[in-house]
């Protein structure tokens, strides 16, 4: 490709969208992202990132430009691989291939991993699975000329990069899955070379491993041999020669290693051990002394993103609250970033990488409306320079706003959740609660949202709600919601859309409940439960069978789908203690497990349903669209399906989505109607 045609789609991307029509199109929420991981080279010199260009939009490949400016260029030329991980070794880029992984498989079709000068020149190979491994040989060809390397093969499951076994000085450390799917030994490889060398075996259902900052292997998170008690251990050794050791016990597996300190005798983690919420600690391993909490929240768990320099120096703690809150532990970087986040206004600003010098960095500002912009910030000018908007065709001024909300459940629990508010709408007007899946350990975050803004664009509030189970709000707010399918957890939702209803948001007779996964389920169960207070449902991928998805979900079923993979790799003790805790045990539960089953009780349903699933999916296999379907056919009850039969557990093909949203948006316009919206956005809304 020539350095003036990229430079062309580089100009297409980086100009501001034309002025939005009304209705925005749909596809500008579903459409391919064409920027990501922006990087910048250990010498300051040059700018690579991840782009999806117009000439080859079914590929994913790296372009370089300098750090002053000019013109920039592909050094890749992939026309359907999709390089999914770049990162910089000296004066070359790192980097992985892929052709997409197969939903009914869930393996890669092709991978490997290669290395190419900044220039374009010098392709390397330096790994390729064999047949028989997750990743497949790939054709190298199309991206250039690359010379190959013999590379040994690490077993069944492949070679897996990993953000805890980072890239140092012409080596890169990988987790090999040989023997089983779910424990990894650690590999340390040659990156001109391609030879491996094992450097951690694996003799006790280790689960992640860590180095310093040098690349020694010195930590490992393991199971341990009793699998069903869910307890995590924290093994440290002094170097890669000395012998391992236990040092901390985390009850529940509740410990996030985030990585060494600068001083590389410090560990950073975030967990709870005897406490409700979890709090970031700098831990001594050699003693297994925790000390004290450096950061912590009153409500919120404070997570493990934490942002660092190149040696391990820690900048910022970032986690979602009610909205994104953070924690400065860098004094000098506590100013720069309030002057940063001044110079860009209303948005949350990023550190993404730095040069060496550190007087480089790449910064990445984002707000509920802005999907994203990457900037240049130069520390000794004081200087800051716009790079490369994600989405350049979304303009902020238009999307929705989302507001944090907050609300007493009947029980007296506070309940925490997202209202987002179309621009022009009219108090009360048609909502869409939207209940997240998981459910457990995952919430909705403040940040931008495709489905939200696409149903906001169409003049549907949406009311999102983390219900009790949620995770981010402590370990006493998550363990409320087991065994709650159907009951408390329902129970929220049903207190958020009287909480919506009360304080004048939402017309009562034009409500619908969309979600997916268990958000499906929720809107099944909602039909069931409360047939007079949803006007239609969506259910999306949704559980419909407690029984079934017991079964499946402890490998015993034909359509166990991904979690027969936990029996083979010897994780079924755990996996089972797991639900048992969480779901329950149909033996010992068999009312609780009818009364929660939306299946078992879809004569109650009264308002129309509208039904998606994927064929391949294995998180939720189609049988349980198939019974539910079976189920409504008996009772005489009628509803509406989409299956889409090469896609899994929600749909990926940016084709299959927006169509998708056709018709969910079409089933909304049907049943409860939306509002106008005005183009002009919540700006031109607030002034009309």
């Amino acid at each position: 490709m020539s350095t003036n045609t990229v430079a062309a789609l580089l100009g297409a991307l980086l100009t501001t969208a034309a002025a939005a029509e009304e209705p925005i199109p749909l596809e500008h929420f579903f459409r391919e992202v064409p920027v990501s991981q922006v990087r910048i080279s250990p010498d300051g010199r040059y700018i690579s990132a991840l782009v999806r260009a117009d000439a080859l939009p079914e590929a994913v490949n790296i372009i370089v430009m300098p750090v002053t400016g000019g013109e920039s260029r592909a050094i890749t030329g992939y026309s359907v691989e999709d390089v999914i991980w770049h990162e910089w070794d000296g004066d070359r880029i790192v980097f992985q291939v892929t052709r997409g992984k197969d939903e009914r498989t869930q393996r890669w079709r092709y991978a490997g991993i290669y290395s190419i000068k900044a220039d374009g020149s010098g392709g390397r190979e330096i790994y390729s699975a064999r047949p028989s491994g997750d990743m497949y040989r790939t054709d190298s060809t199309k991206a250039g000329k690359f010379s190959s390397r013999a590379s040994e093969d690490v077993g069944r499951y492949g070679l897996r990069i990993s953000d805890s076994l980072p890239l140092v000085a012409g080596t890169m450390l990988a987790h090999g899955y040989g023997k089983r799917a779910y424990f990894p030994e650690a590999y340390r490889l040659n990156l001109s070379t391609g030879h491996f060398l094992r450097v951690a075996s694996n003799h006790s259902n280790v689960l992640a491993w860590y180095a310093d900052q040098s690349g020694r292997v010195r930590i490992g998170v393991d199971a341990g041999s009793n699998l069903e008690d869910m307890t995590s251990h924290l093994l440290y050794r002094e170097d890669e020669r000395a012998d391992w050791r236990r040092v901390l016990d985390f009850p529940d597996g509740d410990v996030h290693v985030i990585g060494f300190d600068a001083d590389n005798r410090h560990l950073w983690i975030a967990a709870r051990m005897d406490r409700d919420r979890e709090a970031l600690f700098r831990m001594d391993p050699e003693t297994g002394e925790l000390g004290a909490p450096v950061a912590e929240d009153a409500r919120y768990d404070v997570g493990s993103r934490l942002v660092r320099a190149r040696d391990g120096q820690p900048l910022y703690l970032e986690y979602p609250a009610d909205r994104t809150r953070k924690v400065w532990l860098d004094p000098t970087w506590r100013e720069l970033g309030a002057e940063l986040e001044a110079a860009i206004p209303d948005r949350t600003v990023d550190v993404v990488d730095s040069d060496d010098a550190e007087r480089f960095y790449v910064l990445f500002a984002w707000s509920d409306r802005d999907p994203g912009t990457y900037y240049l910030f130069d520390r000794q000018e004081l200087a800051l320079r716009e790079l490369l908007r994600t989405r350049p065709w979304i303009e902020p001024e238009s999307m929705a706003e989302m507001r944090p909300i907050r609300f007493e459940a009947r029980d007296g629990m506070a309940i925490e959740g997202y209202l987002s508010i179309p621009a022009g709408y009219g108090k009360p007007g048609p909502l869409v609660l939207h209940p997240h899946g998981g459910p457990y350990g995952v919430r909705d975050e403040w940040d931008f949202n495709d489905e939200v803004n696409a149903l906001a664009s169409r003049g549907y509030a949406v009311l999102q709600v983390n219900y009790r189970g949620s995770g981010g709000y402590g370990r006493g707010f998550e363990s409320a919601g087991f065994r709650q399918w159907g009951r408390d957890m329902q129970n929220d939702l049903e207190d958020a859309v009287a909480w919506a209803i009360g304080n004048g948001w939402a017309d009562r007779d034009r409500i619908c409940i969309y979600g997916a996964s268990y958000g499906g389920y929720a809107t099944q169960m909602g039909l069931v439960r409360t047939p007079e207070l949803f006007a239609c449902g969506i259910s999306y991928v949704g559980v419909a069978d407690l029984a079934l998805i017991h079964k499946e979900a402890m490998g015993t079923s034909r359509s166990a789908g991904e979690y027969r993979y936990y029996t083979l790799a010897g994780f079924s003790g755990l996996r089972g203690s797991w639900v048992q805790s969480r779901i329950g045990n149909p033996k010992e539960d068999s009312e609780y497990f009818r009364e929660s089953s939306p299946i078992e009780h879809v004569e109650r349903i009264r308002a129309p349903l509208l039904l998606v699933h994927g064929e391949s999916d294995w998180r939720v296999p189609i049988e349980h669209h198939r019974r539910l379907t079976q189920a409504l056919k008996a009772a005489g009850k009628p509803y509406e399906e989409i299956i889409e039969h090469y896609e899994g557990h929600g749909f990926v093909a940016a084709a299959n989505r927006e169509r998708l949203y056709e018709s969910i948006l079409a089933f909304l316009d049907k049943h409860i109607g939306a509002q106008p919206v005005d183009p002009a956005g919540p700006a031109g809304a607030a002034e009309n």
